[in-house]
Formats: C-alpha cells, structure tokens, sequence
C-alpha cells in the first residue's frame, strides 16, 4: 500500500460508539477450506438450493475413494467439483437480455437438459444465446480456475463436465475415454446431486437414484462411474454425511490431510482471484471489489490500525459483495428505478455474503463487518438497519471506500464522477451514511490516491 499514507492517532476510535474488532489479523485456515466455503457463492449464482458444490462435492470424493484414484487425481476432483459452474457468473450477463427467464433459472435445470431443451422453455429464439453461454461457461469456468493458480487436471475436469460419454455433450463433444476421469466422476456427482435434492423425501430420493443412474448408463455417464456411484449409495455411512448440516466439515476432510493453513499473502491472493470471479458477473461491476479493498486498507493504515488488521480490512472487501451472485445480472444492470421486489433482493446480499464467511473457521468478525457495509449511521441502511454504536469501525471504513468507489465508476444510470466530485457527494453523506472521523481520514487518502492515478 502507499508509503505515503500517514498513520493517525487511534484515540477517537475508543470511544464507545465506535466499536473496534479484536480480530487484528486473517485468521489462518487451508486452501480447502476456504474454496470450500467460497464455493458456496457459486450456488447463488446458479440459484441451487444452499449447499450444492459441498453436495457435489462430497459425492465426487465419495466415488474418487470408491475408484480408488491416486492422491493427486482425488485432490483434482475435490477441487473441480466444489467450483464446477465457477463460469457461470462470467457469461450470467450474456443472458441478461432474455426476458422470460432470468440466468438462475437456466443454469439450476437438471444437468442433462441441454441448451436446446432450456431454449423451448425460453422461448425459440434464445437458442443461439443460450447455446453459446452454456458452452462458455465451461471454458470460463476453466480459465477461472487458472487464475485461482490450481493444477491443470482441476481446469480439464471443469471444461468437460458437461460432456456424455455417448459423444452427446458440450462444449467440445467428445466421448468415451476422451471425457477425463474427473470430469465422468463430477458429471455423476452433479446429476446424483439433482436427483437426490429434486425428491424432498430423503428415503424416497434414495430409492430412486439407482434407477435415474441406470437409465443413463453408457448414455450420459461411463458406466464404471455408474457402478461405483451404486456401491456408493448402498452406504448407510454415505447417506449420514450427505445430509449431515456440517456437510462443509466432512467435505474439508477431503482435501489433501498435509494441507498447511495459507499464510495472509496467499489468503488474499486466492480471495482476490474469487472476488474477480463474483464481480465479473456484470460489467460495471469489474474490478470494483479489489478498488474498494485497496481504498480501504489505505484508509485503515490512515487510521492508524496495525498490518494484520489492515490485511483483515483488505480481505472483508474482497468478499463484501460474493452475495451479488444471487441478484440476477438483469437486475445489476438495470438503468432504471428497481422494483420493490428487486430491491429487497438487492438488500439482501449483506447477508448473504456474511453467511458464506461465517462458514470459514474463525472468520466471524470479518462476516460481521461484511454483512454491516450498507448499514447507516442514521439506522435506515440494511439489512438490518442498525444504529451508530452497532457499526463496527471496519465496516464503516468499507463503507467509505465502496461508496467512493461505486461513485467514481460508471454505471448503468450515470457516468463516473471525478474525485473532486466523488468527495462532494460524499461530504453530503457524512453523519448518515458515512462517520465523520473515518471520512475526515479518506480525504488525505482520496487526494493520494488521485495523485497517484495521475502520476500513473
């Protein structure tokens, strides 16, 4: 961050009414771990029920045992099936135009219905549309998983995914032994995982997925996989853990067991490399998450607050927005006034965030200052509209940051405003939405920064 940003005293900030984390340093967790937990994002942005990548999951490194693959094969399948659909939020905006549906209702259709069939429900003439973001999404997702620096076998798996072991599938159609070994298991996993979550009755779900898996058998899925997948299921053990409520446990315990935690570089390296994923869901959105964590932790060294809680401050503003991927791209874009309903979606991804980072061990705090980033001073923010004194300091310092920076970027109502005018709008803000110290502290940040900008 700038040198040049100068530390200030931290004695108004002790003051009761501005609450200060304890939390002064990222909490270490593995890379298991956490993509577990990110993951759990990508099912907002294909509209799944909550926890479907840890259900595929679980079911791909069941049959990964079951198949008895070599460790770097089981690692492979463990990662590809948690972020399998991480192409989904890169072509979500390529579907915004389809007015009948929105992107979650495509992409949470069974995995075998192909882009021909989900056009019939679209209507007709979304075929090459819908076509062409289904194919994409599977090499975006592979390209996504380049970017997360995972072995090449983990991008294969997510490539072909989709394709059948009849030649039927896509992007590339190819058949047989030609379908790489993960990519057969996660295929397997993800029509399991429909199957068993389209029955709401969990006995009657098991009785069936036998049946689904046979009528498929040298059609869709290889019928080794099928086999194991049936050994699988005749497992009571199986069965526990499918629909176990601390299912991310289980699945952690799948990755590789000489794991080590990541140190803060590489925490902040993987989230970066996600929160460019969630935000290129839109395109006005691209780049803001890492904007607004790069004026946020300058904001905190202003402040005074020491490396380890800069870096936590970095890390919440990664994420701040990973529960945007619920919100439909059409929504995101929309240039004019939201609907009361499209709002209320809208307020709600606070929360949604918070509880994705609640699930990785020991980020609570960080959820805590994620869910409080749209809430006011005034109490009329969201999502729960709280008071002054139940603002943490950190999320008013992301706050601060978000709002100049959705101000100086364009969007889909307005262009972007200038610096100078950026600080206008938010001096209006300051006592409502923003804290008066904390905005007192952008300014010396905000010029740097602008000077910086130029000088580039």
């Amino acid at each position: 961050m700038n040198s040049r940003i100068p530390p200030r005293s931290l004695e108004p900030m002790t003051q009761p009414e501005q609450p200060l984390s304890a939390l002064e340093q990222i909490p270490a967790v593995t890379v298991e771990q956490l993509v577990a937990s990110l993951a759990q994002a990508l099912d907002l942005a294909e509209g799944r029920r909550k926890g479907h990548a840890l259900r595929v999951c679980y079911i791909a490194a069941s049959l990964a045992r079951e198949l008895a693959l070599p460790r770097g094969q089981r690692s492979a399948v463990f990662f590809a099936a948690l972020l399998h659909d991480a192409g989904v939020p890169r072509v979500s905006e390529s579907l915004a135009s389809i007015g009948r549906m929105y992107e979650h209702e495509l992409f949470a259709a069974s995995p075998l219905q192909g882009p021909d069939m989900l056009a019939a429900r679209a209507g007709a003439g979304n075929l090459t549309t819908i076509t062409e973001a289904f194919h994409d999404h599977c090499f975006e997702g592979a390209s996504a998983i380049a970017s997360l620096g995972l072995p090449p076998q983990v991008a294969e798996a997510v490539l072909c995914h989709h394709e059948r072991h009849d030649g039927g599938g896509y992007p590339m159609g190819l058949a047989g032994s030609e379908v790489p070994a993960a990519a057969r298991i996660i295929a397997v996993a993800d029509y399991s995982e429909s199957l068993l979550t389209a029955d709401p009755n969990p006995l009657f779900a098991r009785r069936h997925l036998d049946a689904g898996l046979r009528e498929q058998s040298g059609r869709a899925f290889h019928p080794h996989v099928v086999d194991a997948m049936t050994a699988v299921a005749r497992r009571d053990e199986f069965w526990l853990g499918f629909f176990d409520h601390a299912l991310i446990n289980l699945v952690s315990e799948f990755g590789d067991p000489d794991s080590r935690p990541l140190v803060a570089a590489a925490t902040l390296r993987v989230t970066g490399d996600f929160a460019d994923i969630v935000d290129s869901k839109n395109p006005y959105k691209r780049g803001h998450s890492r904007r607004v964590a790069s004026h946020a932790r300058a904001l905190a060294a202003a402040l005074g607050l020491d490396e380890g809680h800069q870096q936590a401050i970095e890390l919440a503003s990664l994420l701040h927005d990973i529960g945007m991927l619920r919100v439909p791209s059409r929504v995101i874009g929309k240039p004019e006034i939201l609907t009361v309903q499209e709002m209320a979606l809208l307020h709600e991804h606070p929360r949604e965030s918070a509880d994705i980072l609640r699930t990785v061990p020991g980020w609570e705090p960080i959820a805590d200052w994620v869910a409080g980033h749209h809430e006011r001073l005034d109490g009329r923010g969201y999502p729960e509209g709280l008071g002054s004194v139940e603002i943490p300091l950190e999320a008013r310092i992301l706050a601060t940051a978000d709002i100049h920076e959705a101000l100086t970027a364009d969007r889909p109502h307005r262009t972007a405003l200038n610096p100078k005018e950026a600080l206008r709008v938010m001096d209006g803000l300051v006592g409502q939405n923003l804290d008066p110290y904390v905005f007192d502290a952008f300014r010396e940040v905000a010029s740097l920064l602008a000077e910086d900008a130029e000088a580039s």
